[in-house]
């Protein structure tokens, strides 16, 4: 039995209990246990590597007589604060921040490869749909035509930054589907012979809670970045239209500004 009276169950994510230092929770305390719980794994944080794996739920109840509950309600705390991270149901300590090459063209795995991040993409999924009028126009998609709409979710070194949607024209992509689609802008310059050269870009942020925030493990009142983009290849037509949202918490954007020239 827990000092709050709750029970355990299981969960996923094993790490080592070894690392797990003694604290002493109590209700004798003026503080509810959540909270003495909480400033625990603050002080425990100082232990670990940004981005590093945390101790479980269930771990961190059993060496400090509480209750799963508890533990949940001090990760939770944590989490909203910014100094955890929560992925696929384990905990991480927040990475320090990092740039990516938000506004860069190189395609996002080469760009945060040349960044010194360890990039890795999610296919959520690929589909033939008839794209929205807006869409539609901006890729030049005739009326009755199809564009393949591709859904992803990017990580930085294992930390989830962003869910991107695609719609490329099936007349200049056939058979897009059949193909690998981690590294696009690759593709497209082997089987297509599409080379991405420019880009209009706009970008909104967001508050209103969205699916987008569960897939990137994120409170639903977690502001997001989002994006929309259209890419041109460099004979001028316009290849991809994106639409992304990104984790703004963990990580800041790089922009390189340059002075045109003058008279």
């Amino acid at each position: 039995m827990r000092i709050d009276g709750s029970q355990d169950c299981d969960h996923t994510a094993s790490t080592s209990m070894a690392r797990i230092p003694e604290t002493v929770l109590s209700r004798d305390k003026p503080e509810p246990l959540h909270r003495q719980a909480r400033e625990a794994i603050r002080a425990m944080l100082r232990g670990f590597k940004p981005g590093a794996p945390l101790p479980r739920e269930r771990d961190l109840a059993q060496t400090w007589g509480v209750s799963r509950i508890t533990i949940r309600n001090a990760y939770a705390a944590l989490v909203h604060e910014g100094a955890v991270v929560r992925t696929h149901k384990a905990y991480r300590a927040a990475p320090r921040p990092s740039n990516t090459g938000l506004f860069m063209l190189d395609g996002f795995t080469r760009d945060a490869v040349k960044r010194g991040h360890k990039p890795s993409t999610e296919v959520l999924g690929i589909e033939l749909v008839h794209p929205e009028k807006r869409i539609a126009e901006a890729l030049l998609i005739k009326p009755g035509e199809r564009a393949y709409r591709l859904a992803r979710k990017r990580f930085l070194n294992d930390i989830p930054i962003a869910v991107e949607y695609a719609y490329l024209s099936e007349r200049l992509t056939p058979g897009l589907d059949g193909y690998c689609l981690k590294s696009l802008y690759a593709l497209l310059k082997r089987r297509y012979g599409i080379v991405v050269s420019w880009a209009e870009q706009f970008l909104s942020i967001r508050a209103e809670p969205c699916p987008e925030h569960a897939l990137l493990g994120l409170p639903s009142s977690q502001p997001l970045l989002w994006l929309r983009r259209v890419s041109f290849s460099d004979r001028n037509v316009p290849v991809e239209y994106v639409q992304a949202c990104y984790n703004v918490r963990e990580f800041e954007f790089y922009i390189a500004l340059r002075r045109g020239p003058t008279e």
